[in-house]
């Protein structure tokens, strides 16, 4: 599981760098997302050994991303014509706010996973 944080690490600091130019930390905002997304659903359906706190964090996670999707697909349908501090706010302080949000969930996964192995290890001592 540290590999998990490790990745999210390293994708979400490309991200931030690639926000000098907007346009590509745009697009790395997508695999980012993407990375994420499948990074949550790998953590919820392989729940075992996970702390009750982790486990709500990831819930909670996943359901902010459940209504940013529905808050974008309603922005797309209604056409709302708005201002466009809504926009950057919507394309990309939100998502990054996300992704910073998963980010230290994956922190205390793998501070969990290496609590772990300290307990194992001093139980075979």
């Amino acid at each position: 599981m540290k590999i998990i944080h490790i990745i999210n690490k390293i994708i979400f600091i490309v991200t931030c760098c690639l926000y000098l130019i907007i346009y590509l930390g745009l697009l790395s905002q997508i695999l980012l997302g993407v990375t994420q997304v499948i990074m949550a659903i790998c953590c919820l359906a392989d729940r075992c050994g996970y702390s009750s706190k982790f486990q709500e964090k990831l819930k909670t996670y996943c359901l902010l991303v459940v209504c940013y999707f529905i808050g974008c697909f309603c922005f797309y349908i209604l056409d709302i014509n708005a201002p466009k501090i809504i926009g950057v706010i919507g394309l990309m302080i939100i998502p990054m706010s996300l992704a910073a949000y998963f980010l230290h969930i994956t922190y205390l996964l793998e501070k969990e996973c290496l609590e772990l192995e300290a307990e194992e290890s001093q139980l075979e001592a």
